[in-house]
């Protein structure tokens, strides 16, 4: 199965915009965009594609050592000008500022407050929760509570900053990735960035521009381009840009729709001789835009809108549990060939478990913070 993927798959993911595109420039009738106050079903489809990727790229990152098995799995992890983990990641970032400014295009300063509290809820109930079962498993299995080095090092996990700084010294990193520390970054200069977007738009682009081109050209830093907080935060402005001039982009939606068809194509089939960082960037943008204008034909459909919103619902959690699920499987292959047929059964598998645990993680973390909340009730009373 996994020999035919490998011959017709790297073609599909261009058929598959292709089909989507022409439906939706010849649909007529129109939806509203908003199914529930606060929530865009486009940015949901979004999100769950991108967990989805994430999934199968980290699939296709294990099972690399057998290069039988990494060519057959290349659909899942490279294309021609660039890597799929770092493209879900990518569009991780615009939906974040598109959505942020969805729900708070003007946040003022007496309200900050509450705006990182909701951040601090959404993001650090279940990462404690994880990270401190398997943080307890290693204490057992070591014998000591500091087992990786100071104090200091454990305090960088309590705030969720240790994948991200996980390359400047090893530390007590467990989930999460860099993308956590960098995203927790974004969060707290979003309402800063509001201020921006609302009063220096154009000149805050600019700069952003100039940032970028100092990090692509001159890059003095230690820490991968991609994962550069500048390269993070343009992300997030870009999605905040698209997010606030969304009305003149739908104006040109046919001309649009086809462009970004275009553009994404030429950069999944043909590697082009420029920067893979740049061309990563502007694939991840044009298929952020092209996913968000098209998938609203697929979220008609009751059942693939209910599938789509519980893979949506529990994104966070699976970005916390995959790899953890995985470790297992990167243990089983490390020094054995596995046949393509039980590498596909494999991914079935363990999709299957990552995502149920995901909502295990997810259900735990509503019920504590349940409990919590009436305790905190309780003694006001």
């Amino acid at each position: 199965m996994l020999e035919i993927i490998s011959k017709i798959g790297y073609y599909s993911v261009p058929v598959v915009l292709l089909l989507l595109a022409l439906i939706t420039i010849f649909k007529r009738d129109k939806k509203e965009q908003c199914y529930s106050e606060g929530r865009i079903k486009e940015f949901d489809f979004i999100r769950a594609v991108s967990a989805i990727i994430i999934i199968l790229f980290h699939y296709s990152c294990i099972v690399e050592n057998n290069k039988d098995t990494l060519n057959s799995l290349n659909p899942f992890y490279m294309y021609a000008n660039g890597d799929w983990g770092t493209v879900a990641v990518n569009v991780f970032f615009v939906l974040s500022g598109a959505l942020l400014y969805h729900r708070h295009s003007v946040i003022l300063r007496t309200e900050w407050h509450h705006f990182y509290y909701r951040r601090l809820q959404t993001i650090f109930p279940s990462f404690w929760i994880l990270w401190g079962y398997l943080y307890l498993q290693n204490v057992i299995a070591q014998g000591k509570w500091l087992y990786a080095g100071s104090i200091k090092k454990l305090l960088l996990s309590l705030i969720g900053l240790d994948g991200y700084f996980y390359y400047q010294s090893p530390n007590y990193y467990l989930i999460g990735e860099w993308f956590l520390g960098a995203i927790i970054i974004c969060y707290i200069l979003y309402p800063v960035l509001s201020i921006l977007i609302n009063r220096m738009e154009m000149v805050t682009t600019i700069i952003f521009i100039g940032l970028f081109l100092f990090v692509t050209f001159v890059n003095p830093f230690q820490i991968m381009q991609n994962r550069n907080i500048i390269t993070c935060l343009f992300m997030e402005w870009i999605g905040m840009l698209l997010m606030k001039h969304q009305d003149a982009i739908s104006q040109q939606r046919n001309f649009t729709l086809i462009f970004l068809l275009i553009i994404c194509c030429v950069l999944y089939c043909i590697k082009l001789p420029y920067s893979k960082f740049v061309l990563n960037i502007c694939f991840s943008i044009s298929l952020f835009v092209l996913l968000w204008k098209v998938s609203g034909f697929l979220m008609n459909n009751n059942v693939i809108q209910q599938l789509i919103m519980a893979v949506s619902g529990i994104s966070y959690q699976i970005f916390l549990v995959h790899h953890v699920v995985l470790y297992d499987l990167e243990e089983k292959l490390r020094k054995q060939h596995v046949s393509y047929g039980k590498l596909g059964v494999a991914l079935l598998y363990y999709i299957v478990l990552i995502l149920t645990f995901s909502e295990i993680l997810a259900k735990v973390t509503l019920a504590i913070q349940g409990w919590v909340k009436g305790v905190l009730y309780e003694k006001r009373k």
